[in-house]
């Protein structure tokens, strides 16, 4: 869970760097909703591929 929250710490972070580069200001809009459910499935996802990965290697 922790690193799930720290891959949303990071997508927040650069969200809002990447909108402040291009915008002079950070946007306040319903698609970060969206962005934020999507980067938190793939966070997740990820963890999960990589724990299951670790599991299958030290089974063998």
């Amino acid at each position: 869970m922790l690193t799930v929250g720290l891959f949303f710490l990071a997508f927040n972070t650069l969200e809002a760097v990447v909108e402040a580069l291009l915008f002079g200001e950070r946007l306040e809009h319903w698609l970060d909703l969206l962005f934020m459910v999507i980067w938190m499935a793939y966070a997740g996802a990820t963890v999960w591929y990589c724990a299951a990965y670790n599991l299958a290697g030290e089974g063998s």
